[in-house]
């Protein structure tokens, strides 16, 4: 009796870490694919920002570049 009692812990305590193991396997495969969906989302994010700031650049350029087209003109026209 003692012996049956020993050999249902011992499995009982094996078949908890097993389950124990199973659950970190599972959890550091959701934890590696949530890794590289972040990574994906932040290359996305990064190549979005970085057309932004062309943009906002090429649009200042324009302006600044018609400014100054526009004062080189105004100065020929004071001669």
């Amino acid at each position: 009796m003692d012996n049956e009692l020993k050999l249902n812990k011992t499995q009982s305590i094996e078949d908890t870490i097993d389950e124990i193991n199973t659950k970190i396997e599972k959890l550091e495969k959701q934890r590696d694919a949530a890794i590289i969906d972040c990574e994906k989302k932040i290359n996305i994010l990064m190549k979005n920002l970085s057309e932004l700031k062309h943009r906002e650049e090429k649009n200042f350029n324009k302006e600044i570049n018609f400014l100054k087209l526009k004062r080189e003109y105004l100065l020929n026209n004071l001669e």
